[in-house]
């Protein structure tokens, strides 16, 4: 149980005081200091000696509130820009401190100024959300932005359980993790304010976040990721040419009588230039199963490395392209055709029509 406010009316010619009690409602920080959703009760002739934290107490069991009861307050001279106080075992002040403050005339109250609370400034509290009880957002939109940055900073995932033009209450993930954050729209105006907020988290931060997504990555970082990740794959194939020759020594075992050539620069060793390739099971189903006809044609390699990619394709009894050999080479021109074509009349042995 909690109580929001309570105020003291000193009674002129008397001793005893009595207490206005607002309990049960949501504190909206208007100057009239009004409780939205509340209740509100009386009790004469109380002996200001014995107003202690347990007479409260049982002022609160007179109305119905049951154990545990804990009750707030606001140290005197303060105000509610601070936050309310823990006051459960002992006074933090003497009643006669409460007397001098409430024993102003009701001109003094109603014409003070408007509550001044904590605004939440999107400029300079967006990166480095903190987050208060009766802080104030612009809107409702807002304050969902603030619990979104708050997220991703502290790596916490989190569901709005609430989420009207009334209220909006954010739990953090999962269920039984304590921290929650609810806020509520002030009356007759479009601001909300935080009224419950409990930031401890009672679990460790998550390596996955749901709430990194597009919208959070800005376009420098994404463009620093597509380098590193073009860079990553660029520097994979360019290791793979290191295992061409363990290749070629694969293919002619695992196929034997197999045609598999490769070329290199003649100055730099390592340097890829050509490489022929024609199966042994192609040649033979070319010139058992195909027509006496060849395509050759040729085409750009838009991998990493570049280059041309020149292809003799046969035709099977189905008029299906039935593919004899192939050949990846730096350029597409007359040497490398006629290179690539003498290999092809070799393997296939393309006689002279005359």
């Amino acid at each position: 149980m909690f109580i929001d406010f309570w105020s003291v009316l000193v009674h002129s010619d008397s001793t005893f005081i009595s207490i206005k009690l607002n309990h049960g409602g949501y504190f909206v920080g208007l100057s009239k200091r009004l409780y939205m959703e509340g209740e509100v009760d009386y009790f004469d002739f109380i002996d200001p000696g014995m107003l202690t934290v347990d007479e409260l107490k049982d002022i609160a069991r007179r109305i119905k509130y049951a154990e545990p009861i804990r009750l707030y307050y606001v140290v005197p001279g303060s105000n509610l820009e601070d936050g309310y106080e823990y006051g459960n075992s002992t006074d933090y002040a003497s009643v006669s401190e409460h007397r001098s403050i409430c024993s102003s005339s009701d001109e003094d109250i109603t014409g003070g100024k408007k509550e001044k609370f904590i605004e939440f400034n999107v400029d300079t509290d967006m990166e480095d959300s903190q987050f208060i009880v009766e802080m104030l957002f612009a809107d409702n939109n807002e304050f969902k932005r603030a619990i979104w940055a708050h997220g991703i900073k502290e790596r916490r995932n989190f569901q709005f359980k609430k989420d009207d033009l009334v209220r909006v209450r954010a739990k953090y993930c999962p269920e039984d993790c304590k921290c929650v954050c609810h806020a509520r729209k002030v009356k007759n105006e479009e601001t909300f304010q935080i009224r419950t907020y409990f930031g401890e988290h009672t679990y460790s931060k998550v390596w996955s976040n749901k709430l990194c997504n597009s919208n959070v990555v800005s376009d420098c970082q994404g463009l620093r990721a597509k380098k590193k990740a073009l860079m990553k794959v660029t520097r994979q194939v360019a290791e793979q040419y290191a295992f061409l020759e363990r290749y070629i020594v694969e293919l002619l075992r695992s196929n034997p009588n197999s045609t598999v050539l490769l070329k290199t620069d003649d100055h730099e060793i390592y340097r890829f230039q050509i490489m022929y390739v024609c199966f042994e099971t192609c040649k033979k189903g070319y010139t058992k199963g195909c027509r006496k006809l060849i395509c050759v044609d040729g085409c750009h390699l838009k991998a990493p490395g570049r280059g041309q990619l020149l292809t003799a394709i046969g035709i099977d009894p189905s008029n299906s392209f039935y593919l004899v050999n192939y050949a990846a080479v730096e350029v597409k021109n007359k040497d490398s055709w006629s290179w690539f074509l003498k290999l092809v009349i070799d393997d296939i042995h393309i006689e002279d029509s005359k």
